[in-house]
């Protein structure tokens, strides 16, 4: 498919895309879009009842906004990616550009410079490495390991920690709320601590500055080293 700049493809039906992709302009995509081949995207795929579904290697160097994205193998994003409810990632998502995700779960890996916004209720089963990370509304639940974020995770809803050990900073006015016992070696500041009846574990590089603190029922808080945490 060859679109030139500032033209645009109106998808209402389904398309199987088996050789190229040359996008330099707009496809609105009300349907389902599948791509099998190696490709890019230069232009804007917009939508927001489209489905796009990606089986080989894609680049996105514009915009995409779709209700649904699936991603077989890896995904390079230097621009803009929103996914309003479902996302499929079986693979890896190269994100050094900005990445919104609203609703369902996460299974493929995220790597990359750029920044990863959640705002759904959304549960993450494998490594996301990026710069930012923003929760801004719902809810991410993940292993703490799982998550290393180089400029901090800011929270202003809630992350849920299935336990393990934490090595990003925390702000933010939200809540991080404990699943399981963890550990904590880098600082929480905002934030409402939630130990929901399990242990958090303050590292040698961890420090607590809370809007709150709950022990719910036999939570307990663990110091090393008689550290001062407020």
């Amino acid at each position: 498919i060859h679109i030139e700049q500032d033209k645009s493809l109106n998808a209402r039906a389904n398309i199987s895309i088996n050789n190229s992709l040359d996008n330099k302009g707009t496809i609105n995509n009300s349907a389902t879009i599948l791509v099998n081949a190696q490709t890019q995207n230069d232009g804007d795929i917009l939508g927001d009842e489209g489905s796009l579904t990606l089986t080989e290697n894609f680049s996105n160097y514009g915009n995409i906004t779709q209700h649904t994205l699936g991603n077989a193998k890896t995904l390079t994003n230097t621009q803009n990616i929103t996914v309003l409810d479902t996302l499929n990632n079986a693979g890896n998502i190269n994100n050094d550009g900005s990445f919104t995700l609203k609703g369902n779960n996460n299974t493929g890996t995220f790597s990359g410079a750029g920044s990863l916004t959640t705002d759904g209720t959304i549960t993450n089963n494998a490594t996301i490495t990026q710069n930012n990370l923003y929760i801004t509304g719902g809810s991410l639940t993940s292993q703490a390991d799982k998550l290393t974020i180089n400029n901090g995770i800011v929270n202003d809803a809630n992350l849920n920690l299935q336990g393990g050990e934490l090595s990003s900073a925390i702000s933010g006015s939200g809540n991080t709320n404990l699943l399981d016992n963890t550990t904590i070696n880098n600082s929480i500041s905002g934030n409402t601590l939630n130990l929901n009846n399990y242990t958090a574990t303050l590292g040698n590089q961890g420090s607590l500055t809370l809007a709150g603190i709950s022990a719910a029922q036999e939570g307990t808080l663990n110091t090393q080293n008689n550290k001062t945490i407020f």
